[in-house]
C-alpha cells in the first residue's frame, strides 16, 4: 500500500514538475507571434491583404523573433544552461518546420509581377469599367489577380502571379478594373513603382501606351 501510495505521489510530482516554466511560456508567445508575422508578410506578398507590400524588414523581424522565442523557451527560467527536454525538442521541431513551410511559401506564393503586357481591352458602356486582355512578357509564369486601388485620377493595378513555378493552374488572362468617374490613368506595378499603361485622351476614349 505504502509503495502505491508513494508511487501515486511520485507521479503527481513528475507532472508538477513537467509544467511549463514562465520563461517557456513566454518563449512559446514570442514563437507564435514570429510565426504570425511570417503568416502576414505572406499574405500582404500574395495579394490576400491589401495596404503594403511584405517586406525585407518583415521577414527578417519575424526571424529574429521566433529565433528569440527558441532560445527563450530552451533556457525557461534556469539560464543559458538548461538543455532541451523531449517535450521541447518536440515543440523546436514543429516550429521548425512551420519556418521551413513558410520560408518554402516565399518562393512558391505568387507574388506581384511588372512584367505585364496588355493585349487588348475594352471599356464598358457606362465608362465605369475596362476589361483588359493581359499576359507575361516572360516564357515563364502566369497571372492570376489584380488588386486596385485609386490614387487622385490615376487608377493603380498590382498584378499577381498564380502559385508555384509556372503553374497554369488558377491562371487568368482577363482582368476587369473598375473605374471611377474621374479616372484618367490607368497605372501597373513596376517594381516599388508604377507607370502609366493606359490614359484617358481628350476625347474621352482610352488609349493603350506601348511597352
Amino acid at each position: 500500500m505504502d509503495n502505491y501510495t508513494n508511487n501515486i505521489q511520485s507521479e503527481k510530482k513528475e507532472k508538477k514538475d513537467e509544467k511549463p516554466l514562465p520563461g517557456e511560456k513566454l518563449g512559446l508567445g514570442t514563437m507564435i507571434a514570429g510565426v504570425l508575422l511570417m503568416m502576414l508578410n505572406a499574405m500582404r506578398y500574395a495579394g490576400f491583404i491589401k495596404g503594403g507590400a511584405a517586406s525585407g524588414f518583415g521577414i527578417a523581424a519575424s526571424i529574429i523573433i521566433i529565433i528569440y522565442g527558441i532560445v527563450r523557451y530552451l533556457n525557461g527560467d534556469n539560464g543559458p544552461g538548461k538543455k532541451p527536454t523531449p517535450k521541447n525538442r518536440k515543440v523546436i521541431f514543429v516550429v521548425m518546420i512551420v519556418i521551413l513551410t513558410a520560408a518554402m511559401g516565399f518562393l512558391c506564393l505568387g507574388g506581384k509581377r511588372d512584367d505585364v503586357m496588355i493585349e487588348d481591352f475594352s471599356v464598358s458602356a457606362d465608362g465605369s469599367e475596362m476589361t483588359v486582355h493581359a499576359g507575361v512578357f516572360s516564357s515563364a509564369g502566369y497571372l492570376r489577380k489584380i488588386n486596385v486601388s485609386y490614387d487622385d485620377h490615376a487608377v493603380m493595378v498590382d498584378f499577381y502571379s498564380t502559385f508555384g513555378i509556372n503553374n497554369s493552374a488558377g491562371a487568368k488572362n482577363e482582368f476587369v478594373i473598375p473605374l471611377k468617374p474621374d479616372s484618367e490613368r490607368i497605372c501597373f506595378n513596376r517594381g516599388d513603382n508604377y507607370y502609366a499603361a493606359l490614359a484617358k485622351g481628350e476625347d474621352g476614349k482610352w488609349y493603350k501606351f506601348a511597352r
